[in-house]
Parts: C-alpha cells; structure tokens; sequence
C-alpha cells in the first residue's frame, strides 16, 4: 500500500511541476507578444494625437483638412480625411486619392 501512496505522491509532484513550468514557460512567450503589441498600440496612439493636433491643409486647394470617422464600420471604422471640391462641383477630394 505504501509503495501506491509513494508513486501517487510522485505522479502528483510531477504534474504539479509540469503545470508550474508550462506556465512559466507561456508567460514567457506570450508575454513578449503583448509587449510588442502594447509598444505598437503606443505609438500608433502617439500617431494619432499628432494627427488630430496638425493643422492639416489640402495638397490641391490648401483648405483645412477634416478629420471624419467611418459610421458604418466599414474598414474597421477608420478614418478618413476629406477637403472641399476648390471648383464648387460639389465633389470631395480624399486624401492620396488618383486624379
């Protein structure tokens, strides 16, 4: 009977040691992930104050920029910056757009 209480004994320290190192080991690999991840959310953060910050200016007209969000959720929600038409047409110019 003892020899079964000393093999369960062993089998529960070796998952015992088993979990703690896989944990460890996780921890680990995922923590370097989030914190590349946390770096990248930073600096797009940091991106996207200087962005709201500028005084933007259209290439083609020298108007101001608009800063304007996407209602639908298409792409995300992302944003788009748009100017005036310079020649009242009533179209608008995006932002890297072809001519």
């Amino acid at each position: 009977m003892t020899v079964f209480w000393a093999a369960s004994l062993g089998g529960a320290l070796l998952l015992f040691l088993g979990t703690l190192v896989g944990a460890s080991w996780t921890d680990q690999v995922l923590g370097e992930r989030y914190r590349r991840l946390a770096l990248e959310r930073r600096e797009l953060n940091e991106w996207s104050r200087a962005l709201q910050e500028a005084d933007l200016r259209c290439v083609w007209c020298s108007n101001s920029m608009a800063l304007t969000r996407d209602p639908s959720g298409v792409a995300g929600g992302a944003s788009a910056m748009t100017c005036g038409d310079p020649v009242g047409t009533g179209t608008a110019h995006a932002v890297g757009a072809r001519r």
